[in-house]
């Protein structure tokens, strides 16, 4: 198993980014179940996800990725859980050295209860946990006029977009919950190395 760098996308307007997550290609192809669903199709992908986390003994690592914005800098956040608890964090932080080209500044390996000590990044949180949270912030009506929304679950159960807007805001005010990549195991020490210190991290 191994990382390798991918381009960022860059640009598009930063609040929409951030809600879409810009996603990155996970370690398995998703399904052809990626139409925008609605809250009502939160607990059939939950039960799914269920299944394969205890296929996989409940160990798994997940990667969430803010895009740079109006602050310039690119944040993508590793979180591995072993038997359905968060045991690491990572975070890796980079900005534009040049036109297209990242460079890594800041980086974070926290672990067992040190996970989420540091601002940056996303918090550890199960796909449980991030489930429950789309739940809260997606409308019940999906015809609800004040608010833009998507949801995307794929065929393992796997949360790839949730996201919710309220019409007419302006700036970071959006609310994001999918991952954008996920791999059923314990990631090595080589690939915590690895993903710390590429620029834009993908395991496959």
């Amino acid at each position: 198993m191994r990382f390798v760098s991918i381009p960022i996308l860059v640009g598009f307007i930063c609040c929409v980014c951030t809600l879409a997550q810009c996603r990155s290609s996970t370690a398995e192809p998703p399904s052809a179940n990626q139409a925008s669903l609605t809250a009502a199709d939160l607990q059939p992908g939950l039960s799914r996800w269920q299944a394969t986390a205890r296929a996989a003994g409940q160990t798994y690592f997940y990667w969430r990725v803010k895009p740079a914005g109006e602050s310039e800098v690119r944040e993508i956040t590793g979180v591995q859980i072993r038997n359905g608890v968060p045991v690491r964090r990572l975070v890796n932080r980079a900005r534009y050295a040049a036109p297209g080209q990242m460079q890594v500044f800041e980086k974070f390996n926290e672990r067992h209860g040190q996970a989420g000590a540091t601002p940056a990044g996303f918090p550890a949180q199960t796909m449980e946990q991030l489930y429950a949270r789309c739940g809260q912030v997606v409308p019940k009506n999906s015809s609800d006029p004040q608010i833009d929304f998507g949801i995307q679950i794929d065929a393992r159960g796997v949360l790839t977009q949730c996201y919710a807007l309220e019409k007419g805001c302006h700036g970071d005010c959006a609310r994001s919950f999918g991952v954008d990549g996920i791999v059923l195991r314990e990631i090595s020490a080589g690939e915590i190395e690895s993903f710390l210190n590429t620029s834009s991290p993908v395991l496959q």
